[in-house]
């Protein structure tokens, strides 16, 4: 009778085994629908990631644009306020030669009507970048020596 017992119970726990086995929970590596869900949630996890690359690189590229277009602004008034007093005009838009930019002068009205020896120099700067077209304008005050 204990031996009728014993044999019940190794046969009910073999019978377990080979329906377990049967499952595939007793192999060792992944599924296939296990790696395709861990690939989607990785997929998942990195675009937000991807998007903030691409962020990243347009934020660059227009900064880029920027300080390029400063330092040509910068250049212009540097010109204007070492070449003569006369020379401070009001200029159309003109290619900047070698580069994508353009600039423009613009003079403005002197602060006060009976001073004629200086002038409110306007440099814009403008360039076509990532979002379209972007202008610089740097303002200052010449004065004659």
């Amino acid at each position: 009778m204990a031996a009728m017992r014993k044999l019940r119970r190794l046969l009910n726990h073999s019978a377990r085994l080979g329906h377990l086995r049967a499952l595939g929970h007793d192999e060792r590596g992944f599924t296939l629908i296990e790696a395709l869900m861990t690939m989607v949630l990785i997929a998942i996890a990195f675009a937000p990631i991807l998007a903030m690359f691409n962020t990243g690189i347009l934020s660059q590229s227009s900064s880029q644009g920027l300080t390029g277009a400063t330092h040509r602004a910068q250049a212009v008034i540097e010109e204007l306020r070492a070449g003569p007093f006369t020379n401070v005009v009001a200029q159309p838009w003109t290619a900047i030669a070698g580069t994508s930019y353009e600039y423009q002068v613009t003079i403005g009205p002197p602060p006060d009507p009976t001073i004629d020896n200086i002038r409110e120099v306007t440099v814009s700067v403008r360039w076509a970048g990532k979002q379209g077209a972007e202008v610089v304008k740097l303002t200052t005050w010449i004065a004659e020596d």
